[in-house]
């Protein structure tokens, strides 16, 4: 039988990608060139990562948990084989966009499969772990991706996948029964012949999804940089995107009262509940914060700190030990102490919201690295560390059995979604205070070049770039006051899972 601890890996690798490359850019243009596009091997990556989430999680009902998740692990190991080998910009984005959808289904499979194999007693205790797992990997991505480009090639942040992406298919496929998580293989769905599993798959929901996602994540990772919000190629976006999210809910709203064999990929129980519907405002929120700190702070460092990449990375190891802590301090409190969900995601919220005011303090515009900096990262790390363990705790108890694939699916979709909007915005920020502080000082190419990688800041005169770390400490602080106000927006939507009896974990 799998024991979760092979999980673990799976995940590591798909959540590692997510951030690795963030500090290999530099490198790779150098080499492939396609500056233009370069934004891509990022974006490529993103929008098959998160637009699948929730659709192979619920196609894993009909093909099996076993089956998804190899076929999800071997089109990882072969598309990061293709990226590290790939000879133009053009590629290795469509490489990266083959293993988003391997890297995103290997995440959504991890959180699926984990209360299904784990026992009640043992679940809040594994869940910890698997979401401290996840939170050192996305902060490592940052640390990995530099030490790589800095002392040797960026194409082994890709091939390094290939032997560890096998030795995970390994373990996981031949350890875990094709019919789980059936007890007998007669009662599993993977034995019906495939006519009746594809009558059995809501194609439209699908379509609807997967557009919706595609639109949204391509709208708001390509606003601030190479669009405003306010142009006609994110407008578009967003509103194409808009009128097929409200299709969706729509579809999802008709799809209950009809007769059929087939299966709603978004089924209309988990959207027309509350406490639901308060659990995934809850991911969104926790994600903004989570994945938008992870970004802007090596590059906050890298400029207004010099540090090199793979110094920046090693600046983010106190939040990077400190979130697991907090992941297991929460899996006992909900286990041991059973305490309800909603009161330890209120108190993550409140480390978050101290933690991210405390950096909005930070002035320093160059010198040496303020050891406040990490005692801030402490404090929010350990916030986020708690609210992303009890939101997998709180997933068995929001979620129908027959629903809890999807549930999981359609929650790891909003974190990722939150994260790319924070990201997004915070980009936006420090566009726009750049340009307004650097328009007519620094040539346009160079600012440019700056606001697509901090590594550029090399290109420019030497006497300008103290007026540049100052505006990138300025902007800083403003990005902080937006994740600050966002936080307590999340905060506050956890209120929506107020109950008279509130629920905890036996």
């Amino acid at each position: 039988m799998l024991k979760p601890g092979r999980l673990c890996l799976c995940l590591f690798l798909s959540t590692l990608e997510s951030t690795i490359v963030g500090t290999a850019l530099v490198a790779i243009t150098n080499d492939l060139k396609g500056f233009d596009i370069s934004s891509w091997i990022v974006t490529s990556y993103l929008l098959t990562y998160t637009g699948f989430l929730t659709v192979l999680a619920k196609v894993s009902d009909t093909f099996g948990r076993r089956n998804v998740m190899s076929i999800c692990l071997i089109l990882f190991i072969v598309s990061s084989i293709a990226c590290g080998v790939a000879r133009t910009m053009l590629q290795l984005i469509i490489f990266r966009a083959v293993q988003g959808i391997g890297g995103g289904g290997m995440y959504t499979m991890t959180f699926v499969i984990l209360p299904e194999m784990v026992p009640p007693s043992k679940y809040a205790a594994y869940s910890g772990i698997i979401a401290g797992v996840a939170a050192l990997s996305s902060l490592l991505g940052p640390v990995f991706g530099g030490v790589i480009s800095d002392h040797g090639t960026w194409k082994w942040i890709f091939l390094f996948n290939a032997p560890a992406g096998f030795v995970a298919l390994v373990l996981f496929h031949f350890s875990l029964p094709a019919h789980f998580p059936y007890m007998l293989e007669s009662d599993s769905p993977t034995k019906l012949r495939l006519g009746h599993k594809m009558q059995r798959i809501d194609f439209l929901g699908v379509l609807l999804l997967l557009a919706s996602s595609f639109l949204l994540v391509t709208a708001i990772q390509e606003s601030g940089i190479q669009y405003a919000w306010s142009s006609a190629m994110v407008l578009t976006l967003l509103v194409l995107s808009a009128v097929l999210i409200l299709g969706i809910i729509g579809w999802s709203k008709y799809f209950q009262s009809r007769k059929t064999t087939q299966e709603s990929v978004l089924p209309w129980s988990l959207l027309s509940d509350r406490y639901a519907l308060g659990l995934l405002l809850v991911c969104f929120f926790s994600g903004l914060g989570f994945i938008t700190c992870i970004i802007i702070l090596p590059l906050h460092y890298q400029v207004v700190f010099q540090d090199s990449p793979s110094t920046a990375g090693y600046r983010l190891l106190a939040m990077t030990l400190v979130t697991p802590l907090g992941s297991g301090v929460a899996g006992v409190v909900l286990q041991k102490l059973r305490s309800p969900p909603l009161y330890v995601l209120l108190s993550g919220f409140v480390f978050i919201i101290i933690g991210t005011g405390l950096s909005t303090m930070s002035t320093h515009t160059s010198g040496k690295f303020p050891a406040t900096e990490y005692g801030y990262q402490i404090i929010m790390g350990f916030g986020f560390g708690i609210n992303l363990a009890t939101i997998v705790m709180a997933a068995p108890l929001t979620f129908v059995p027959q629903d809890l694939a999807v549930g999981m699916g359609i929650s790891n979709q909003f974190r990722v979604l939150g994260g790319s909007l924070g990201v997004a915005i915070c980009a936006n920020i420090l566009n726009n205070h750049l340009t307004d502080r650097l328009e007519g000082i620094v040539d346009p190419m160079h600012l440019k070049a700056l606001l697509a990688s901090a590594q550029t800041l090399a290109l420019i005169p030497p006497e300008l770039r103290g007026i540049v770390r100052e505006a990138f400490a300025a902007s800083f602080v403003q990005q902080m006051q937006i994740i600050l106000g966002l936080s307590a927006a999340g905060l506050l939507v956890t209120l929506l899972m107020v109950e008279k009896r509130p629920r905890f974990q036996h």
